[in-house]
């Protein structure tokens, strides 16, 4: 039950009021001494007389420096002004915010109230005190609808102000715990670090060669697998009872142990009769123990009672997820999904294959209810069950962009939901150009620009969708078709790395781990193809912000099953039980050597590498390997660096830095020219400062 953090309960000597067609407001200042959540205000009230009051609207404002409200409302509530006493020692009327709002000690605030509907000179009569008898805050009001502001001189409002505690941290400066959750093998492993823990219940509970989305909400990881809905609770204990009584727990009743004092507020059951399993965030060091009896209140003030019959049981817990007791009255899941995310503190569900257009919202702040006939702001929604309707297209994806905007990615256009969609909120198409890939093939940056890999292009769509511009477009417009993606025989991965500055985007064949891969650099905007060996093959990549720093980044859950990340310092690609050397390169070309029609001939080519030598503080490259090509069209020299056969010339370049006799002097002769270099030898790595390229003019082409 919240409490009265501030008052004025005075002898009411005097009045003030408001009203008079909305014209006439009127407030009172407080400044609370402690920080708290305001839930609710009350002031003491009555209409004289007779008349139309309508809806009278309490508020609470910030305050300028003379004590007048300023801005707009904070927070408010409303209560029928028409049942108002007309007892002229007026009555207590208590209006409960539609939220709370959390109210910091020092601050003045300023209690608003205003009918804007009643009738002309029409007003609701306050109880106040003189004399400047409450001596936190001052009292007032406008006659112009609250464009300007009067002090009362001596006069304050009675009123309460109610709220609730706000529960400060721990001294430490950790208060919770991060863990990676996987899925392999038809299986969940979970961890801090290297040595991740296997969750035995979960063994052959999934399929993993089916579609298959986990995401985080509420301290649980939910994975949705087709028909296999499933959760695994690192929050809560669990207790078990081979019958939960005539009364089973609400959601959010407190429970209390008869014997062992232990106290838990309930999240979730599984029946609500007979036996069942109850699972609930423990607040108190003391344990439940098998054979106690449990008790406690339900939201009907009903009494609660049965006895367990084993000690509680810590998490992580593996379970089915379903709605609240397995219970009809709570709604249905729907019967398969394979998309999901946490929005606005609703599970949203998607990707039914019967129903690929449909999408389905749990009740905010409450993952089990989805009793879609609820009618208030909080309600669970589907799509063709409200105002909303269906997304226009076949949903790919389902990305929690923000708090205010849920995307729909679909096979041929993009969606978005604008806002809560029990509050008013809209569902649109934002972009019917083209659709999504896959469902895992977007990303976010640290600037919040959203990346989509599209059937169109590379997508980058800026925040609140100022602009969407296609990077491939015209830099390379085949790079789709290139990609060659198939549903039915890749995984399709887009992943944003904050160390490097970069987007990684990977296709993987799901039978042999084989795999095409591309950088996406954000400082240069280029686009780099890469690969790994098969046993790297990615099927999913995970931004992963660790507490512990040597863990953060992103993340390679790959085919052999390990999970790797990128590491600046490895000269080689781990591939499980051996390295392999990475062989990487750089093309220049096609390099026009001369005027049209006329040949040059390059005489001499200088690499330059990296680092200033031994002893050094600078990293030294290797040694590296270049060949070079020339010909009479741009086209040959783009085969050519393809197929990389045959050069006109080739050799090494010596590492660190600019190295005496480094010039190659083989004079090959061309219209245009074509450049190779890298380094494929194991435990090397290397890098490029400066190429010079220095040609001479020849004779015209015959």
């Amino acid at each position: 039950m919240s409490t009265v953090y501030d008052q004025n309960i005075a002898a009411d000597t005097t009045t003030g009021f408001f009203g008079d067609a909305g014209d006439r407001l009127t407030f009172q200042t407080f400044t609370p001494s402690v920080s708290y959540d305001a839930v609710s205000v009350s002031l003491k009230m009555y209409k004289p007389g007779t008349g139309t009051i309508g809806d009278i609207t309490l508020s609470l404002r910030m305050v300028d420096g003379d004590s007048k409200p300023t801005g707009g409302d904070l927070i408010s509530g409303t209560t029928p002004g028409d049942t108002l006493t007309t007892d002229n020692s007026g009555e207590w009327r208590q209006i409960t915010f539609s939220a709370a709002y959390e109210l910091t000690a020092g601050v003045e605030y300023a209690i608003v109230a205003r009918a804007d509907e009643c009738d002309e000179s029409k007003n609701v009569v306050c109880r106040a005190t003189s004399e400047n008898a409450y001596t936190n805050g001052k009292g007032g009001y406008s006659t112009d609808g609250g464009s300007s502001w009067t002090v009362y001189s001596q006069t304050d409002l009675l009123f309460r102000v109610y709220g609730d505690a706000i529960i400060a941290p721990p001294s430490t400066s950790q208060y919770y715990t991060k863990r990676i959750v996987a899925i392999g093998s038809d299986e969940v492993w979970y961890g801090v670090d290297e040595t991740p823990t296997q969750l035995a219940d979960s063994i052959g509970q999934l399929d993993t060669t089916d579609f298959i989305s986990m995401f985080e909400a509420y301290g649980k990881a939910f994975i949705f697998n087709n028909a296999r809905l499933r959760i695994v609770d690192f929050v809560n204990v669990k207790l078990t009872t081979a019958d939960i009584g005539s009364n089973p727990p609400d959601f959010h009743t407190i429970l209390t142990g008869g014997t062992s004092g232990a106290k838990m507020v309930v999240d979730y059951i599984t029946a609500l009769s007979s036996a069942s399993t109850i699972y609930g965030k423990r607040t108190t060091e003391d344990t439940f123990v098998s054979g106690e009896t449990v008790t406690g209140t339900d939201d009907g003030g009903n009494a609660i009672s049965f006895v367990i019959s084993a000690d509680e049981v810590a998490g992580p817990h593996w379970y089915d997820y379903t709605v609240y007791g397995g219970d009809a009255v709570y709604g249905a899941l729907p019967d398969q999904a394979t998309l999901g995310c946490n929005w606005r503190g609703r599970i949203i569900l998607s990707g039914d294959k019967d129903y690929p257009h449909q999408w389905y919202m749990s009740r905010q702040r409450n993952p089990w209810d989805f009793n879609y006939i609820a009618n208030d702001a909080g309600s669970p929604i589907a799509g063709g069950n409200g105002e909303m309707g269906e997304v226009g297209d076949v949903v790919v994806a389902v990305i929690a962009y923000s708090r205010d905007y849920l995307i729909f990615g679909c096979a041929n256009s993009l969606w978005v939901m604008a806002g809560d969609p029990a509050e008013n909120g809209s569902l649109y198409e934002f972009y019917s150009t083209g659709g999504i890939l896959s469902a895992d093939s977007w990303c976010r940056d640290k600037n919040r620009n959203l990346y989509i890999l599209s059937t169109v292009g590379l997508l980058r769509i800026a925040p609140n969708f100022q602009s969407i511009e296609n990077l491939t477009e015209s830099s390379y417009p085949e790079f789709v078709d290139g990609l060659a993606y198939n549903g039915a025989s890749h995984k399709l991965l887009m992943g944003y790395d904050r160390k490097r500055h970069g987007i990684q985007i990977i296709r993987t064949t799901l039978v042999s781990g084989a795999n095409s891969c591309w950088w996406y650099d954000l400082r240069t905007e280029g686009l780099f193809p890469d690969s790994y060996p098969d046993a790297c093959g990615a099927f999913s990549l995970f931004d992963y912000e660790a507490v512990d720093p040597t863990y953060q980044g992103l993340l390679y859950g790959c085919n052999d099953g390990y999970i790797r990340y990128a590491d600046d310092d490895a000269k080689d690609d781990d591939a499980g039980d051996s390295d392999v050397a990475i062989d990487s390169y750089i093309t220049f070309g096609p390099l026009k050597l001369g005027k049209e029609g006329q040949e040059s001939t390059i005489t001499s080519i200088i690499g330059i590498t990296t680092g200033g030598g031994s002893g050094g503080t600078i990293a030294d490259s290797n040694a590296l390997t270049y060949s070079a090509w020339t010909a009479l069209s741009a086209d040959s020299i783009v085969e050519k660096l393809a197929a990389n056969t045959t050069p006109n010339a080739a050799g090494t370049i010596a590492a660190p830095g600019r190295n005496r006799g480094a010039r190659k002097r083989k004079p090959i002769r061309g219209l245009y020219a074509g450049i190779r270099i890298g380094n494929d030898t194991a435990a090397q790595t290397w890098g490029l400062e400066k190429l010079i390229v220095e040609s001479r003019m020849k004779g015209r082409v015959k």
